[in-house]
């Protein structure tokens, strides 16, 4: 499935190359001889013949590699995971956007800034246990409160929202994208519960990608899924809490 970037952008690009030519053939001035002009127009038509899907493809294979590294960085609790953090929001945010999925492109520039935060947040609270013992922090009751308020009433008007920019799929993606800024909060503050959110939020997220034809993207995420289980097995066994 070509996305309407590539066939607006071919479209555009072949235009130009049209024009372009036309204006190489006016007067006798040119410095490019016939057969220089023929071969420059057919690099050019050539070019527009590329098809954008590919860009897009290399684009999920790349979150995909980074984002299975991010993962196991998570289990094992190392600062270094914001920083693929980094990366991997800001390749799945051009992916998402060329597919016109606004919600998740917006959710994946806010896991950019988190990182940062969660960065900061995590050498603080490292530093309270020792080598190697994963840091906790224990969720308070008006938290999981505060969050399941933000969920329902975020999902809604999302949705509606999404519904109004012709977001391909408004539900899902709403909710996903609500899920993930929950999910993302709870794990800049070491809440061991954050795993169950991703759970949910990397199944959603999984059938989102499938129904978009984001099928390198819904393979990353399925690996989250399993990830996360593991991760809250692993979590709570090793895990010490420091507040």
């Amino acid at each position: 499935m070509q996305s309407r970037f590539s066939t607006i952008g071919q479209a555009t690009l072949a235009q130009s190359v049209e024009q372009r030519i036309r204006n190489a053939q006016v007067g006798s001035s040119s410095l490019l001889s016939g057969s220089q002009k023929e071969g420059v127009a057919l690099f050019f038509l050539y070019l527009c013949t590329v098809d954008a899907q590919g860009i897009i493809q290399a684009i999920e294979i790349f979150a995909l590699v980074t984002g299975v590294a991010y993962v196991v960085l998570e289990i094992l609790q190392k600062d270094i995971m914001w920083v693929l953090g980094i990366l991997t929001g800001a390749a799945c945010a051009l992916s998402f956007a060329l597919q016109h999925v606004w919600a998740s492109m917006g959710l994946n520039f806010y896991y950019v800034v988190m990182s940062v935060w969660g960065l900061l947040q995590w050498k603080k609270d490292g530093a309270k246990v020792a080598e190697g013992e994963i840091h906790l922090s224990r969720l308070p009751r008006s938290v999981a409160l505060l969050s399941a308020g933000i969920f329902v009433l975020g999902s809604l008007v999302l949705t509606q929202l999404l519904r109004a920019t012709g977001d391909a799929a408004p539900l899902l993606d709403s909710m996903a994208t609500v899920l993930g800024i929950i999910g993302t909060w709870w794990l800049a503050q070491s809440y061991p519960q954050q795993w169950m959110v991703w759970i949910v939020a990397n199944g959603l997220t999984t059938l989102l990608c499938l129904t978009t034809g984001q099928y390198w993207m819904a393979l990353l995420y399925a690996v989250y899924i399993g990830s996360a289980i593991y991760g809250w097995v692993h979590w709570k066994r090793h895990g010490k809490y420091v507040n």
